[in-house]
């Protein structure tokens, strides 16, 4: 017989580890992931990978933002606008580590940061009409990253309750 995570040799949770006492068989955690993986055993992968797309572009706004501002608005390419570009490249690479270490669980407020972001765009649109397609371009952005990341959210639970 194997053990099982956060079991002893026996088959039986050690003492101190969250059983009724020395020799009380472990509880089954039937319907989610093991213990010892975090709680993010295979079904994170596609939650990583979510995590790890948004840490690559945050990184690529900070290190080139010239470069991504001539490629989102080639008009808006001046020192002020790659400051913007840059602290928002910080805010993508920090969701994207965050996401990656938290798991599914950063994902919920990872959506609201991302819906509220876009109600800034959109009202940035609003006011610099001369900006109007940047501003709904990242409006966009936005609404579909957090609409990703909430219905990546759904398949995770799906997946470890059964």
């Amino acid at each position: 017989m194997t053990a099982g995570p956060g079991e002893g040799p026996s088959g039986v949770e050690p003492a101190g580890a969250g059983g009724v006492g020395v020799g009380a068989p472990a509880p089954e955690r039937k319907g989610i992931l093991p213990r010892s993986t975090g709680g993010m055993g295979l079904t994170s992968a596609p939650v990583a990978a979510f995590g790890a797309i948004r840490l690559v572009w945050g990184l690529y706004l900070l290190t080139r933002p010239g470069a991504a501002l001539r490629l989102l608005s080639p008009r808006s390419t001046g020192p002020a606008w790659r400051v913007v570009v840059r602290v928002l490249g910080g805010r993508q690479a920090a969701q994207g580590a965050l996401t990656i270490a938290r798991g599914p669980g950063a994902l919920e407020t990872g959506s609201v940061v991302d819906l509220l972001h876009g109600a800034s765009a959109v009202v940035f649109a609003l006011a610099r009409p001369q900006e109007r397609r940047l501003g709904a371009e990242e409006a966009a952005l936005a609404a579909l990253l957090a609409a990703a990341g909430l219905a990546l959210q759904s398949s995770q639970r799906k997946v470890r309750f059964e």
